[in-house]
């Protein structure tokens, strides 16, 4: 499944899920492994048209559902394919990064604090306009629930094999300091 967040924030650019590869002619950027015109993994096949009219296909290979989400940065998009998130600008596909994030398990854009939040099994990072903002501490050991997005915060829980009831966090989204969760 292709889940569609690219109505979150303003983008300069339109992006297209598609089936195949079209005739020759449109450049193909294979992101596993990372950034390559000479070819790479299958996977959820995207077509970028840039402001200028300029077209490229992205390709973006992972198992499982597929993430597309707009950015902070107009010029930017992200794709969550197999854990693995990756901003791309839509402007110049060679100009690319994937999160320092492991197993990347939720997109959350925050477009009124001018972010997204990714959440992997053990930590959330924000990612702001120019890049990320802060990585949480380690708030569990293997599993993130996010139950509720404040203006300054975020809460949930987390797996917790030692506890008997799943431990509650709050992490607060202008510094990434949290409180609660499995680590202390």
């Amino acid at each position: 499944m292709i889940t569609d967040l690219m109505h979150a924030f303003q983008c300069e650019f339109e992006l297209e899920i598609i089936d195949r590869l079209p005739p020759a002619g449109v450049p193909a950027v294979y992101y596993s492994p990372g950034g390559t015109t000479l070819g790479g993994k299958d996977g959820c096949l995207i077509q970028v048209t840039s402001r200028n009219g300029s077209r490229w296909i992205g390709m973006f290979a992972g198992e499982g559902d597929v993430v597309v989400g707009s950015c902070p940065d107009p010029n930017q998009f992200c794709v969550v394919a197999g854990g693995t998130a990756v901003f791309v600008n839509a402007q110049n596909p060679e100009e690319w990064s994937a999160a320092d994030v492991d197993q990347v398990q939720e997109f959350l854009p925050l477009p009124d604090n001018k972010m997204i939040l990714l959440v992997g099994l053990t930590v959330i990072q924000a990612v702001g306009p120019s890049g990320p903002l802060w990585t949480s501490g380690r708030l569990s050991y293997d599993g993130i629930t996010i139950t509720q997005i404040g203006e300054a915060y975020v809460e949930g829980e987390v797996w917790d094999p030692t506890a008997v009831t799943q431990p509650r966090f709050q992490v607060n989204l202008t510094d990434g300091k949290h409180t609660g969760g499995a680590f202390r």
